[in-house]
């Protein structure tokens, strides 16, 4: 029975759960300005920037979902020997994101991906990074640090952005671990790795990935729910989670148990991220002992508050507990 008291009570047991992230790091940048004109070079936009911001994106930002909410993170993954990286372990720290799982690879740059925003609309986005496997020294470094720190955490995360983080033999280091150590695991998948996700507690593709993997369309309820079905059947994960964009998401507990969830966003400025904050609120609500079904609504929740606002966002528990109370 979701009312005041449980969420109160789901909200300080988020205080004690301990949660490793795992996967690609990103920094966001933010350009915001205002266009005017075009430009007499080439037909484009012409933005007088105002402002610039950083965010912590990716993998990152799953970390700064579950701090916001009051979890003990830590957070491994891979940056560059660079001032962006440099500035992403200074935000850990400052954050209270435990950073001893971060290693610093000189062969490639920290990935940035930077937003000009333009009368809050994106206008462009660059990406600097690099998309291959992570490998040698830093790649055992990391094997190690996993290995030493899953035994003492309730709940990993997987935050695959095809980076070169996540691969499958870092996928098959980490799935011995919490199936030895009865972790929860979730994992927020891509499409090239997907044959090595396997026998973990929950993955959650959007419905482009999910249809991808499985080869079909997702256009409708039959169709989502095919195709659950069918991930299931392929992953072994013990639940499935396909977020829907406008339509929601849809949970699959096993073949016979399926739910689906409308979204509960008003306004959709930005679904930047959307997908972080749910693998986020869902995984630690499961941690907490949260039923499936209520933590999925949780996320949903979530979701439906971060997308109401540009760029990467996360959701606070007075936020939380707002939107659950109002819906009563």
């Amino acid at each position: 029975m979701r009312d005041r008291k449980w969420m109160a009570d789901v909200l300080n047991k988020f205080r004690n759960i301990r949660i490793l992230v795992v996967g690609d790091i990103m920094l966001d940048a933010y350009l915001w300005g205002t266009v005017s004109r075009i430009s007499p070079e080439a037909p484009v936009p012409v933005v007088r920037v105002l402002k610039k911001t950083f965010n912590l994106g990716g993998a990152a930002n799953v970390a700064q979902n579950l701090i916001s909410l009051k979890a003990d993170v830590a957070m491994a993954g891979i940056v560059g020997k660079d001032k962006e990286g440099s500035m992403l372990v200074r935000s850990f720290k400052k954050n209270g994101i435990e950073a001893n799982g971060i290693f610093h690879d000189t062969h490639r740059a920290t990935t940035l991906k930077t937003r000009v925003i333009a009368q809050d609309q994106q206008v462009v986005r660059i990406d600097q990074e690099s998309d291959q496997a992570i490998a040698g020294e830093v790649n055992n470094k990391l094997f190690d640090y996993l290995t030493r720190k899953i035994p003492h955490c309730q709940a990993v995360i997987l935050s695959d952005y095809g980076k070169g983080v996540i691969h499958k033999e870092l996928l098959d280091h980490v799935i011995k671990l919490v199936k030895k150590q009865r972790v929860i695991c979730s994992i927020d998948p891509k499409i090239k790795n997907f044959p090595f996700y396997r026998d973990v507690t929950v993955i959650t593709p959007n419905h482009h990935e999910a249809g991808l993997a499985c080869g079909l369309q997702i256009d409708g309820i039959e169709s989502l729910q095919h195709t659950g079905k069918r991930l299931l059947e392929m992953t072994g994960c013990a639940m499935v989670l396909i977020t829907w964009g406008k339509n929601g998401m849809g949970l699959f507990e096993n073949k016979n148990l399926f739910h689906h969830i409308e979204t509960v966003s008003k306004k959709v400025y930005d679904v930047t991220g959307a997908g972080d904050t749910v693998i986020s609120v869902f995984s630690l609500a499961l941690a907490a002992g949260v039923k499936p079904f209520d933590a999925a609504v949780l996320a949903n929740y979530a979701a439906g508050i971060v997308v109401s606002s540009v760029g990467t966002a996360s959701v606070t528990p007075q936020e939380l507990s707002g939107l659950v109370e109002d819906r009563l």
